[in-house]
């Protein structure tokens, strides 16, 4: 034990490392701390003695902790990387009954959800849960013990709460909810003698509230969460964490100003976007050098920018509206830059940009606009196909319900290109595309991506060139995840509260993450060996189509392609035939509450049919009106092959 006078000397500098830069939090102290501690890491891996494992997991929890530390300040993924491998040595350095083991799953969990909120991988969301599950367990069975420190125990319920929120943002479900916004409440009451916890608690049960607002409009939820934020801001002593706060009260705002708005009492609403642009300013000018927390700031500052600009336009402002819409587009432009890609906040950004583009097309006239608000919707809907890829089925469907916007968008913004193609045959450089076309394959890519998933892992033939070997492997595959996504399916909308389940479902998305992995890896050996198996492995893959492929689906004259995309608004029907460039593009006034209302009438119609109080069928009217409008250009044919999407995927269309 006494011949370590290197490490005895190396952790004394450690530890004054770490108390200079707790006093100073300067980037050049951060980064003296950590070198010191790698230093020190270093040598207890190359020595043997009896304190050499507690140094040990004191010094990796310390890596940790600085390297989270340097990610908050900056935002390098690197650091985060880091922070959570030292974290999970940690983990395995420890047991149940060790007194840091509810700090070190806490900020393990902490790590893995920024790891999921930057890169949008749900598998990292769902460890995180089950990592704040078990620090929380810690304290369950450790009650009866008084030398347990139950200090820190409000820092575990919010993280727990803050990932149920992040998953209640991803799958949707109201339980997650709802159990968050009951964990915050019972963090506050645990928080009383810590003023920065009690800030971070109800600025996260306001974020939840505002949350329950927009889901069921009820103007109290959004009142209290603007209250919380208010308060959050009295109790937070550190300038640090002020912008953060500014920005969500700022969101807060802007969601009451809508509502005030909606219900036609401008005045208050001004007022609330007035104070929504002012917060948003401050927490930009005060963000840190952490470019994804500033690029958020500005998001939210783009957001409100918009809205103002719709504000003014029906107060007839132009110029001033102008001059609000040309601000927008500049801070969505800037941000789309900063996000990685397949992150939820790159595909809303996109999003963002693209309607602000389009509304300058609609103040303008100018049709560069357009184009430019069809790329950003076209680079947000490929994100969203990117981002849902691998997910889950519960992830795929939450974030389809969130964002299934943007293909509604994206088409509708291609249809009124089509239509200014015909008057302006070259638009600005983009006269190589056919709008016709480029609807008609977008509105194909955008079709239900599950349904069509599920379909692909069904019995397909298999071309008899690919060998045995990997036709099995396959199968196999392919089985094991039906085995996974079909349960989950089934139970879609239903909370994991417990830590069973949460610890069930991280290894479910982990197995099914390697499964597609895998199979993905066995379709690249069938392409290499088989090149002629393309079509069939784009077919299991879910691929969207060419229109090199759409047409070589007509492989007759005698046959016609029909494909119906349902948008917000209006419902389109594409007919395409062998012998034409383009497809012809039918539509009827059906919007989503009428689609909905088709849905029902065919469920009361038909499905609950009862022959004893018979009903006359009225589900179809509007749609066999759409179909006699298309039998005009069917002359000729004999075969139908038929597309539905979205809501026409549950009708009896052979009917």
């Amino acid at each position: 034990m006494f011949d370590n006078y290197d490490i005895q000397d190396a952790s004394f500098k450690a530890a004054n490392a770490i108390k200079l830069f707790e006093k100073i939090k300067s980037y050049s102290t951060l980064n003296a701390t950590i070198i010191k501690l790698n230093k020190l890491a270093i040598l207890n891996y190359s020595r043997y003695y009896l304190q050499r494992w507690d140094c040990l997991l004191r010094v990796t929890c310390d890596l940790g902790r600085m390297h989270n530390e340097r990610f908050d300040m900056h935002g390098t993924e690197s650091d985060l990387e880091y922070g959570i491998r030292f974290y999970e040595q940690a983990e395995k350095m420890i047991g149940e009954l060790h007194p840091d083991y509810p700090s070190i799953f806490s900020r393990l969990g902490n790590l893995l959800l920024e790891r999921f909120i930057l890169k949008g991988d749900t598998l990292y969301l769902e460890k995180g849960i089950e990592k704040f599950r078990k620090a929380d367990d810690y304290y369950r069975k450790m009650l009866a013990f008084e030398s347990v420190d139950r200090s820190k125990r409000h820092y575990i319920l919010q993280n727990l709460a803050r990932g149920l929120s992040e998953r209640y943002a991803e799958a949707g479900s109201k339980n997650d909810l709802d159990e968050a916004i009951d964990i915050y409440k019972k963090a506050l009451n645990f928080s009383e003698n810590d003023p920065h916890a009690s800030s971070i608690i109800l600025n996260n049960l306001a974020i939840s509230l505002k949350d329950r607002f927009e889901l069921y409009k009820k103007i109290e939820d959004i009142n209290e969460a603007i209250e919380l934020w208010k308060k959050s801001l009295l109790v937070e002593k550190n300038p640090k964490y002020l912008p953060s706060l500014y920005s969500h009260l700022s969101e807060g705002l802007k969601h009451r100003y809508l509502y005030y708005y909606n219900q036609f009492e401008k005045d208050l609403a001004f007022r609330d976007l007035d104070n929504a642009l002012f917060y948003s300013q401050k927490a930009i000018k005060g963000s840190s050098s952490n470019r994804y927390d500033r690029a958020n700031y500005l998001g939210n500052f783009g957001n409100q920018l918009s809205e103002l600009y719709e504000f003014l336009i029906d107060s007839s402002k132009k110029d001033e509206a102008n001059a609000a819409l040309d601000k927008s587009i500049a801070v969505f432009e800037e941000i789309v830059n900063i996000f990685p890609t397949k992150s939820r906040n790159l595909i809303r950004s996109l999003s963002n940009l693209g309607r602000a583009l389009r509304e300058k097309y609609n103040l303008t006239g100018d049709i560069s606009f357009l184009i430019r608000s069809f790329l950003a919707y076209k680079e947000a809907s490929k994100s969203l196909y990117s981002a849902s890829l691998n997910a889950s089925i519960s992830y795929k469907i939450g974030l389809r319900k969130r964002m299934g916007d943007i293909d509604d968008m994206l088409i509708e913004t291609i249809l009124k290109l089509r239509d200014l193609s015909i008057e302006i045959p070259c638009i600005d450089g983009k006269q190589e595309l056919n709008w016709g076309q480029e609807a008609m394959i977008q509105a194909e890519g955008c079709k239900s991506k599950i349904l069509a998933e599920l379909l692909a892992r069904s019995d397909i033939p298999v071309p008899s060139s690919i060998p045995l070997n990997l036709r099995k492997k396959e199968e196999k595959l392919l089985k094991d995840l039906r085995d996974i996504d079909l349960p989950e399916l089934s139970r879609f909308g239903k909370s994991i509260s417990s830590n069973e389940g949460s610890n069930a479902l991280s290894a479910k998305i982990k197995k099914r993450d390697e499964l597609s992995k895998e199979l993905s890896e066995i379709w690249s050996q069938m392409e290499s060996l088989d090149p002629d198996s393309k079509d069939y492995i784009a077919l299991r893959r879910g691929d969207a189509l060419t229109w090199e492929e759409l047409k070589n689906i007509i492989t007759s004259p005698s046959i016609a392609l029909l494909s119906l995309f349902p948008l917000a608004r209006r419902t389109i029907l594409f007919i395409l035939r062998a012998d034409w460039d383009e497809p012809m593009i039918l539509e009827i006034p059906i919007g989503s509450d009428a689609q909905l209302d088709i849905w029902r009438r065919f469920r009361r119609e038909v499905h609950l049919h009862d022959p004893a109080k018979p009903l006359k069928e009225t589900w179809d009217s509007d749609l066999i009106q759409l179909l006699k409008e298309a039998s005009n250009y069917l002359d000729g044919i004999d075969q139908i092959i038929f597309s539905p999407g979205r809501f026409g995927g549950l009708l009896p269309w052979e009917a």
